[in-house]
């Protein structure tokens, strides 16, 4: 007898295996589903690469590079309706068709009928009740001393009411109790005469209400036209088409703000302050078309950004930055490192040496405070602006902004000290106005905030993986540099 063998390895399957078993073991089973899935997978399209958009001359963005247009994603065309693969119906099926729509005057007429029923049942509540006390009053025979000593009654009820009353005017002859309690029964009596009468009158008012409901319509005819068939009237009339075939397929374009049957809702006038949802999705805003890791990383950012850097000493925060410098220069437009901490020190060059950051639109500036900066690099020059860092020129959350209104046209990356517990020094509303927060510790660049991207499971490699040469803090010594 023929032994069966495994489909996967094709190795003989053992005797001791069930006898519909198509693998030798479970390792085989296993790997043979994993080739037979992967051989149904299908490959997801390639996307198409984004044309880069000219930036036209004069503007203050003039020579930056790699800028996409992001209006596609948001272009909110209004909608439009085309008879061209319509199905072919009846002309009776496309005619005029009725719509109900409540009548107001019905609505008002039943509004009128709940209130009155409501208060019918209200008074003949009250009704009950007054009869009821004055049975109670009625059957009351005691003496005024005996119906003050009594103790029976219930709390806030009515006989207790009238102990009550009877304590607090306290007769001097039971004839006195006699007359008080017929007062207090003609009293009731008159108030249960009141309210009769208002009970007749609300039941004839209804009486009157239910005829007039009766004789009026609940709905209005109301003819809503499924298409416009202002050249086809004449058609039509004639009713010597049957099918949409033998019209002219015209092609209905629906205003914004405007519905089918042509009627427009009032508008709120907007301004520059103000603006709809439908202008703000039209907005042009343009975003630097980063690729590779980066684009991983990063995301694809806005032209004007403001990166924060943070974390402790040799970390490789200034060398991430450095990458990060040299990627724009190469790509995009005209960087400037300011380079406040280290300045033109022999551990800059090791720096830029170590990412090889030559770039020809890459420019470092040795600053000592911000008044520096502002003196010696000029506005609307540079795209880019590194600002290393803060701490050392002593540059705080507002001393920030001010910068950045004087470099309009300029994104910035600035970068600043951890402390120990990993959050970054200085005041914290440098990180609430950044849209992109990185933390650098120990040669690997993480992200808690990205107004551009997703910040889940993000990092980026600072240091080479094959650099056997790195320190505990994260930085690589540079050897033979000549």
């Amino acid at each position: 007898m023929e032994r069966r063998k495994c489909l996967y390895c094709n190795n003989p399957i053992p005797e001791n295996k069930r006898a519909d078993s198509k693998f030798c073991s479970n390792s085989c089973k296993a790997w043979y589903w994993e080739k037979h899935k992967e051989s149904k997978a299908i490959s997801k399209p390639k996307e198409e690469p984004k044309q880069e958009t000219k930036i036209e001359k004069g503007s203050p963005l003039e020579g930056l590079r790699g800028v996409i247009d992001n209006t596609a994603k948001a272009e909110v065309k209004p909608p439009v309706l085309s008879l061209v693969n319509y199905p072919l119906k009846p002309v009776s099926d496309c005619l005029p068709t009725d719509v109900k729509i409540e009548n107001p005057e019905y609505k008002k007429l039943n509004d009128s009928r709940v209130s009155l029923e409501t208060e019918i049942k209200r008074e003949e509540y009250i009704l009950l009740d007054i009869d009821k006390r004055i049975r109670n009053v009625e059957s009351t025979k005691n003496y005024a001393k005996d119906f003050r000593a009594s103790t029976h009654f219930k709390p806030n009820s009515d006989m207790h009411l009238l102990k009550d009353f009877f304590e607090e005017n306290e007769p001097e002859s039971n004839d006195d109790f006699e007359n008080k309690k017929q007062n207090k029964i003609k009293e009731l009596k008159k108030l249960k005469e009141g309210c009769q009468n208002a009970l007749e009158h609300n039941r004839a008012s209804l009486k009157q209400v239910l005829e007039v409901l009766g004789k009026t319509s609940r709905y209005k005819a109301m003819l809503k036209p499924t298409f416009p068939f202002p050249k086809w009237k004449k058609t039509l009339e004639k009713d010597n088409l049957r099918t949409l075939k033998d019209i002219e397929k015209p092609q209905l374009e629906i205003k914004e703000n405007e519905d089918i049957l042509g009627e427009t809702e009032g508008k709120i006038e907007t301004n520059s302050r103000i603006i709809s949802s439908k202008e703000l999705m039209k907005l042009d805003y343009k975003s630097l078309n980063f690729q590779n890791r980066w684009k991983d990383f990063l995301g694809q950012p806005a032209v004007i950004f403001h990166f924060a850097v943070h974390g402790l000493p040799g970390g490789g925060k200034s060398t991430f930055c450095l990458q990060l410098a040299d990627y724009l220069a190469d790509n995009f437009g005209r960087v400037m490192y300011v380079s406040g901490e280290e300045g033109y020190s022999k551990t800059l060059k090791d720096k830029v040496i170590l990412v090889k950051a030559d770039s020809n639109n890459l420019y470092f500036h040795d600053a000592k405070n911000l008044e520096d900066i502002r003196e010696n690099v000029p506005a609307n020059q540079y795209h880019f602006i590194f600002i290393d860092s803060l701490d050392t020129l002593r540059i705080d959350a507002i001393k920030l902004r001010e910068l950045r209104k004087h470099y309009p046209n300029s994104a910035f990356i600035t970068i600043s000290q951890s402390r120990k517990d990993g959050k970054m020094k200085g005041d914290n509303e440098i990180l609430h106005d950044a849209d992109t927060i990185i933390a650098v510790h120990n040669g690997t660049a993480t992200l808690s905030k990205n107004r551009f991207n997703s910040i889940a499971d993000k990092y980026f490699e600072v240091f080479p993986k094959d650099s056997g040469n790195r320190k505990k803090d994260g930085f690589s010594e540079l050897r033979n540099v000549i």
